[in-house]
C-alpha cells in the first residue's frame, strides 16, 4: 500500500506560518493545528500512526493485535517528542510487532 498526500508537501522541517495545514482533524497532528509549530517527519510519524488506527478499529473493535495497537498508540501521541523519531523507527516496530 502506497500513502500520498496530496494536500501539503515541503522537503523538509518547516514552521507552519498559517493558523493550520489543509486535511481532515481525524489525521491532523496538535502541530499541524498550531501556527509556529515545526512540521516534520514526526508529523508525519502520527499522520501514518491515526491511519493505522482507522484501518485497524472498527464498530467491533480492534482488529490487530495487542503489540500493533501499542505501535499505533505511541505514533500517535500528541507530543511529538513521545513518537517515533522517524518513518523508518515506526515501519521497524510494526513489522516487529
Amino acid at each position: 500500500m502506497w500513502l500520498i498526500d496530496l494536500d501539503e508537501y515541503r522537503p523538509g522541517p518547516f514552521v507552519l506560518d498559517s493558523d493550520r495545514l489543509p486535511g481532515s482533524r481525524r489525521y491532523l497532528s496538535p502541530e499541524e493545528l498550531t501556527r509556529g509549530a515545526t512540521i516534520d517527519e514526526r508529523t508525519t510519524v502520527h499522520a501514518l500512526g491515526r491511519t493505522l488506527h482507522h484501518l485497524l478499529d472498527g464498530p467491533s473493535g480492534w482488529r490487530g493485535t495487542a503489540a500493533e495497537r501499542a505501535v499505533v498508540d505511541r505514533a500517535g501521541r500528541p507530543d511529538p517528542a513521545q513518537r517515533h523519531a522517524t518513518v523508518a523507527a515506526l515501519v521497524d516496530d510494526w513489522r516487529t510487532a
